[in-house]
C-alpha cells in the first residue's frame, strides 16, 4: 500500500476487516457461514456477501485516500467506520481486492522488478536507470515521478532504510583464475564476521544485517561509539569479534548474535569492531555512483575511533602479490583477502558480475 521506504502500515486486523464487510453488507455471521458452505475459500465467501449492483467506479486515487484514513485512524472504532463504509460501495469484484491489499496478500505476482520494466517501457527511459533510483529510495512512487520529470539521476539514497550489499565472486589461487584479472587492484583483509551497514545522522544511528534486519540493540557499543564521528553517513563494513587488537572466531559473535537482547550483559561479552569498508552516503551526497576510490578517500576523512576503524587497503600492481597478502591475511586471523578495483562504482544491481573478488 504504501512504500517500502516509508514504513507506513494499515494497523487493520483480519477480525476488524471481517467485521467491517458484515456491517457493510448487512450480513450475521450465521449469513456468512451459509455462504462458506457454497465457497471453499473463507474470503470468497465474506466478499460474495457484497451487493453485486454496485456501479464498480472506484479508482486508485480513491482507495489511496481510504488507506491514509485508515493509518490515521486513532482507534478500531473510527477504522471500521471508514472501512464498512468504503465497503458498502464496493463490488464485490474491488472489495476482494481492497481487502487484499489491506492483508497485504494481493496474490497477483506483480513484484517491484516488474514495476521498474512498466515504468523504463512507460517513461521511454533506461531499466537501469529506474533499477538505480528504487536502490537507492525503495520508493516506487518517487520514482515515478522522477522519471516524469526526467530527475532519475537525481534521487538520494533514503536514510535509515537498509539497501543491499555488494557481494563478491570467489577467486580461485590458479594461473589460469589470476590471469583473467587486470592490475592494479585494492586488497582489503576479508574478515571472520558478518556484513552489516550502518547508518548515522546526527545522534540517531542503526545498524542493519545483510537481510535488511535492525541490530542495533544487539550491539549498543557500536552505536554509541558511531555517534562520536562528526560526519553524517552511510557505511559498509564487518563486524567482528575482537581482543588485544587481534580477531576472535566468528563463532563467539554468533553466540552473541544468537542470544536474546535482554540477556545481553556487556560486561560479558565479547568485544567487538566494525571495520568500515565502503562509504555509500556522506552529509548529502550520495556516493553509490563514484568510484571506490572517491569514496575510500571521503571515507579515510573520518575521525574514526577504537570502536570503528577503516578497513585498510593494499594496492596491488601485480597479480603475483595476491598469493602472498593472502597468505599474510589469514595469518592476522582473517577469512582471506578481497580484491576491488579502484574504479568500480558501488553497484548490487549489476548484471555484469561483481567487483569484488574474494580468496579464501
Amino acid at each position: 500500500i504504501f512504500p517500502r521506504a516509508s514504513r507506513r502500515k494499515i494497523r487493520v486486523d483480519g477480525k476488524l476487516n471481517k467485521q467491517a464487510i458484515l456491517f457493510a453488507s448487512n450480513s450475521s455471521e450465521a449469513d456468512y457461514k451459509d455462504r462458506k458452505l457454497e465457497n471453499a475459500d473463507p474470503q470468497t465467501a465474506l466478499i460474495s456477501l457484497l451487493s453485486e449492483s454496485q456501479a464498480g467506479d472506484r479508482t486508485l486515487g480513491h482507495l489511496r485516500s481510504i488507506f491514509v484514513l485508515l493509518e490515521k485512524g486513532p482507534n478500531p472504532i473510527y477504522q471500521h467506520s471508514i472501512l464498512a463504509d468504503e465497503y458498502r460501495k464496493l463490488a464485490p469484484i474491488e472489495g476482494k481486492y481492497l481487502s487484499r491489499l489491506i492483508a497485504g496478500d494481493l496474490k497477483t505476482n506483480v513484484t517491484e522488478a516488474i514495476i521498474e520494466e512498466a515504468l523504463a517501457l512507460r517513461f521511454s527511459c533506461p531499466l537501469e536507470m529506474i533499477r538505480q533510483a528504487n536502490f537507492r529510495c525503495s520508493d516506487l512512487e518517487c520514482v515515478a515521478k522522477a522519471a516524469l520529470d526526467n530527475m532519475l539521476e537525481y534521487i538520494p539514497i533514503q536514510l535509515f532504510f537498509p539497501l543491499p550489499l555488494v557481494t563478491s565472486s570467489r577467486g580461485q589461487i590458479d594461473l589460469e583464475y589470476l590471469s583473467t584479472l587486470e592490475a592494479p587492484l585494492w586488497a582489503e583483509d576479508l574478515y571472520d564476521g558478518f556484513r552489516c551497514q550502518i547508518h548515522k545522522l546526527e545522534e540517531r544511528v542503526e545498524l542493519f544485517d545483510a537481510r535488511g534486519n535492525s541490530i542495533t540493540h544487539k550491539f549498543p557499543e557500536i552505536a554509541e561509539a558511531a555517534t562520536l564521528i562528526p560526519q553524517d553517513f552511510i557505511a559498509d563494513g564487518t563486524l567482528v569479534a575482537w581482543e588485544k587488537e587481534s580477531p576472535l572466531p566468528y563463532s563467539i559473535l554468533r553466540e552473541r548474535l544468537e542470544r536474546p537482547a535482554a540477556e545481553l550483559l556487556l560486561g560479558d561479552e565479547a568485544d567487538t569492531l566494525l571495520w568500515l569498508h565502503d562509504l555509500l552516503w556522506n552529509n548529502g551526497d550520495t556516493l553509490v555512483g563514484q568510484p571506490l576510490s572517491e569514496r575510500k578517500s571521503r571515507l579515510y576523512s573520518f575521525s574514526v575511533n577504537p570502536k570503528l576503524r577503516i578497513s585498510p587497503v593494499t594496492h596491488l600492481d601485480s597479480i603475483d602479490q595476491i598469493h602472498g597478502q593472502l597468505r599474510d591475511s589469514q595469518k592476522r586471523g582473517n577469512q582471506g583477502l578481497i580484491l576491488k578495483k579502484e574504479t568500480s562504482h558501488y553497484n548490487p544491481l549489476s548484471d555484469s558480475g561483481p567487483d569484488w573478488i574474494s580468496f579464501k
